[in-house]
């Protein structure tokens, strides 16, 4: 009864991971949105404090294979620790394509936009 039990056991156990195997994932079916939040030194005393969020919007065919096109927009700005240099203060806003993504099984695929 023990060796029956077992062997119920690895085979479910073998179709359960089968069908895992089986699935293919869309990562980006329900439009994703990443936030970032980004604090950087400029150079003492200033710091660039940014808030952006990557969006899918679009498609793109790229040697013959479909993406999504992925923009970072967000708001970046100027700070500083002691008494403010020139050229350290303000903010502002950008809205660009960072670069193209698709999925592929259980594996996502980046290409990075060089333009920007």
């Amino acid at each position: 009864m023990k060796t029956l039990f077992k062997v119920l056991i690895i085979f479910s156990l073998s179709i359960a991971h089968r069908e895992s195997d089986a699935q293919d994932f869309d990562y980006f079916e329900n439009n994703p949105i990443w936030k970032v939040t980004s604090i950087c030194s400029q150079g003492y005393p200033c710091i660039a404090s940014s808030a952006f969020n990557y969006i899918l919007e679009g498609d793109s065919m790229i040697n013959g294979l479909e993406y999504r096109v992925l923009f970072s927009i967000g708001q970046t700005e100027l700070m500083w620790f002691a008494n403010p240099p020139a050229g350290c203060s303000g903010s502002s806003t950008f809205n660009y394509v960072a670069g193209f993504v698709r999925t592929g099984g259980k594996k996502i695929f980046f290409i990075p936009n060089n333009e920007t």
